[in-house]
């Protein structure tokens, strides 16, 4: 029959026959799509003959689980349409296919049942499928009890929480810990239950409110974490870092039992247990230190770490030593008590230090390196709690003794070094800023560029560290960092190319050149003639990589990269001093990588954005040859970074060019507008287009007006959508809102300077009224506007009423507007002070001007009357 035909190509689709699997892949995509309902009822029937191959069964169960939950057509609502009788009949056969005799078949129909659950569970229309599993957990075939447990376990964890009900909750909370008393000894039994219930907590909101049935769950968990197998120890363990993420509120009871069984695995469990109960710390701390920030009544901060603080500092030192010698894993026991060590002192704070402090110096010199590793993991650990006066001096102080360290004869030290000082070159860099320090610690990191890949990568993080910490002032010259600059330059463009950069699991030529890059962003403008070298350095290596010998042919693409993210800030750096024949060369290498990628990619893009930048208006002439590109980034919608990439792009060229980017209007803003209409687009994309708007106003003027009522349409329409209310817990959609409003703000203020150099208000005067109503909106204390945008309100004001003058005296003496004067002149800052005295003082002429012009009109009149 059908069934047979359908059986004969699910087992060709597993033929080792490349030609045979294709086709036979083609056919079942044709019999789905063809006519889905058939479709499924083959692949059910197979699924369900206990005379069928097991491998073909478990295709035809992902076949049918993949259909029936399918969004797209013509599978969309498939099992809703079917017909109540065929569900039944369909139901039955997979629910029968749990008590197969093969383990991997029930695992499968276990998915199958879990997918119709998913679709069912929601509309209420499978009431007795949760009742009926939970009884068969306790059913006395093991095999079934298995498969009942696991098909539990899927519905869990596709279900959103309040589509189970709480009597639905309790059986099946109840059927699990049936299953993990200590009287159940299969182990299969017990990892299944244990898996189970991890993905039921967050169902547990009512059990947790009850002392007895918290305590209860909990207890059981505690005893599992006993068990001698460690896989379901584990998930255990991690059944309670689930607790902790979310019931932290109801733990105080169990706090102290929590603590002695996971110090237990900690200390005397195998690596991967270890893990986990280190996680429950982790968990608490992560909890603990949102807690702490948000200072909320209905989010109280219950310090548990406080309350388990010896213990729990004690077991972290000791574990710190826990690594081996030739441990290939970032992550172990080491590493992760590191972590939860950092978490911790975050919470401490200055009370850790000691305790710390001692640990380090008693085994900095220990013969034994894990000793050594752990001393310097600890102290770079705590940098983040302890405040800076605490810990400065102490670090100042061990500085030489930590430089050292790099030098120590075990590469995992010397690595470990390396990256505490990242760690203190980005937290405590404020010790640098002694000469004599710095001048010691750049030399042995200029030697350690040397070392293994590793070391030499935490070098790089280092360097990347101190330039951005250390970056200057408006207007300073020179830093401590500027006599050594050359030099780490140089022994930084050696290491991105040597020959062993992409061994070890690192990639050390991307470390370099972000050191490279940070370097140069951050440099004060005594070092600029080393820029210069760079510079041509970064175009030879362009122009080489271009070629079909070039040594590192098989990362071209890749150095280029690395290539343009450099010269970027080298460009802003050198702005004023690169000559137009470089400039072309430049163009021309990066116009040339486009090419031959048949391509567009950000950072050549960023690049390009930093030149014009450094030549402004002499950017000019590669506008024809580049434009294209630009506008194909443009298009690359699927492609978000690099359409962001672009919009930043065209802001720099609107600033450099100004009017001259009048005849390249035609060509972006139709691409501008399709991107803001389009519904699916990333919407922070199209936060940079609406600031971008307003430069293009400002650059432009009288070239924007064919453009003004659409764009001004659009923002009367983004205005509507900022002043929508996100969900309480839609932290994501309440932080674009607010980004929203700036981006609206500034896009306004940049069409009123466009709109006053271009002498023609005619496309904006309907919209001032709307303007001003949303002005009063987003200025209103329930919005909770900040200073700072209360001073971008205050400049919009000011820039409107200086623009129309007295013609808008009637919106310009609405309460609000004195009231956003006033909020600022409280302001402690001189910043808010000056935008409300800006504000003021246009807003006062523009009223004098009106009834100076009302005055003049009144004694025409009379003029008028005695003539």
């Amino acid at each position: 029959g059908i069934a047979m035909e359908i059986q004969e190509i699910l087992a060709q689709c597993q033929s080792d026959n490349n030609e045979v699997r294709k086709g036979a892949e083609r056919q079942v995509k044709q019999l789905r799509q063809q006519d889905p309902i058939a479709f499924i009822w083959k692949v059910v029937e197979i699924l369900g003959s206990e005379g069928a191959p097991a491998n073909l069964r478990l295709l035809a169960a992902i076949l049918f689980k993949n259909t029936i939950i399918a969004t797209e057509e013509p599978f969309k609502s498939l099992w809703i349409s079917l017909p109540t009788e065929a569900k039944g009949q369909i139901k039955n056969t997979v629910l029968a296919t749990l008590a197969s005799s093969e383990k991997n078949v029930r695992k499968s129909a276990a998915q199958a049942v879990s997918a119709i659950a998913s679709i069912e569970i929601p509309r209420k229309e499978w009431p007795q499928i949760i009742d009926a599993l939970s009884k068969n957990a306790l059913n006395q075939n093991p095999d079934f009890k298995l498969a009942s447990i696991e098909t539990l376990d899927y519905i869990c964890e596709e279900l959103e929480t309040k589509f189970l009900e709480i009597p639905e909750v309790d059986q099946i909370l109840s059927a699990l810990v049936s299953n993990l008393v200590p009287d159940v000894t299969n182990a299969d039994i017990k990892l299944s239950a244990i898996k189970a219930l991890l993905h039921t907590i967050r169902f547990c909101e009512k059990n947790f409110k009850v002392d007895g049935e918290r305590k209860a769950l909990i207890d059981h968990i505690i005893q599992t974490c006993a068990f001698d197998n460690s896989e379901v120890r584990m998930k255990a363990a991690q059944c309670i870092v689930e607790i902790v993420r979310e019931f932290y509120d109801y733990l105080s009871p169990h706090i102290e039992d929590i603590g002695k069984v996971t110090f237990h695995l900690i200390k005397m469990d195998n690596e991967e247990v270890g893990l986990s109960a280190i996680e429950v710390w982790c968990s608490i701390c992560d909890e603990e230190i949102s807690r702490q920030a948000s200072s909320s009544p209905d989010r109280p901060n219950r310090a548990y770490i406080r309350l388990a603080y010896q213990g729990l500092l004690q077991i972290l030192l000791e574990s710190l030593p826990k690594k081996e010698d030739s441990e290939m894993e970032d992550w172990n026991l080491s590493v992760a008590s590191g972590c939860c060590l950092n978490l911790v002192s975050q919470i401490m704070g200055e009370e850790i230090t000691n305790v710390v402090v001692q640990f380090t110096a008693g085994n900095i010199t220990n013969e034994s390196w894990k000793q050594r590793d752990a001393a310097i993991l600890a102290l770079g650990s705590i940098l983040e709690g302890p405040p800076k006066h605490v810990m400065n001096p102490l670090i100042s102080s061990a500085m030489g003794s930590i430089v050292k360290m790099l030098n120590d004869q075990h590469p995992i030290v010397r690595e470990t070094t390396a990256w505490a000082l990242a760690r203190i070159c980005d937290l405590n860099s404020e010790v640098l800023l002694n000469p004599q320090t710095i001048g010691l610690l750049i030399q042995q990191l200029k030697m350690n560029l040397k070392d293994e890949p590793k070391i030499a990568n935490q070098v790089c993080f280092a360097f990347h560290n101190m330039a951005e910490s250390l970056s200057p002032q408006e207007g300073q010259n020179s830093n401590v960092i500027s006599p050594h600059f050359g030099g780490i330059l140089e022994e930084l463009w050696v290491t991105a190319f040597r020959d062993d950069a992409f061994s070890e699991g690192v990639n050390l030529s991307h470390g370099a050149f972000a050191a490279m890059t940070s370097l140069i962003q951050h440099s004060c403008p005594d070092v600029v003639q080393f820029l210069a070298h760079t510079l041509s350095q970064l175009l030879e290596q362009m122009k080489q990589s271009l070629q079909p010998n070039y040594p590192r042919a098989t990362k071209a693409d890749e150095f280029q990269t690395y290539f343009c993210a450099a010269l970027q800030p080298t460009f802003i750096k050198m702005a004023g001093k690169i000559d137009k024949n470089n400039a072309a060369a430049i163009m021309d290498i990066i116009i040339e990588t486009f090419k031959r990628r048949n391509g567009v990619y950000d950072e050549a893009i960023l690049a390009i954005s930093g030149l014009s930048t450094a030549i402004g208006s002499e950017f000019l002439p590669f506008m024809n040859a580049f434009g294209p590109y630009l506008v194909y980034a443009l298009k690359a919608t699927d492609d978000s970074s690099l359409c962001r990439v672009a919009v930043g792009c065209l802001g720099d060229l609107s600033r450099a060019l100004e009017a001259e980017m009048s005849p390249f209007l035609p060509e972006v803003m139709p691409q501008l507008m399709t991107i803001l209409k389009n519904p699916d687009l990333d919407r922070n994309v199209k936060l940079f287009i609406l600031t971008l708007l307003g430069d293009l106003a400002i650059a432009t003027n009288i070239a924007f007006k064919p453009y003004l009522k659409e764009v001004l349409e659009m923002l009367q329409s983004a205005c509507h959508l900022s002043l929508t209310k996100p969900d309480e817990d839609d932290e994501d959609m309440e932080t674009y809102l607010c980004g929203l409003k700036d981006c609206l703000i500034e896009s306004y203020t940049g069409i009123i300077f466009g709109v006053k150099d271009s002498n023609d208000s005619t496309e904006l005067d309907p919209y001032i009224m709307n303007i001003f109503k949303y002005l009063e909106m987003v200025s209103d204390q329930t919005h909770t506007p900040t200073n700072d945008f209360l001073g971008s309100i205050a400049g919009l004001i000011g820039d409107i009423a200086d623009l129309y003058k007295g013609r808008v005296k009637n919106l310009l003496v609405s309460p609000f507007v004195n009231s956003v004067i006033n909020r600022l002149n409280v302001s402690n800052k001189r910043a808010d002070r000056d935008a409300a005295n800006y504000c003021s003082q246009t807003v006062q002429k523009a009223i004098a001007s009106a009834q100076n012009q009302a005055i003049l009109s009144y004694l025409d009149k009379l003029k008028t009357k005695f003539q």
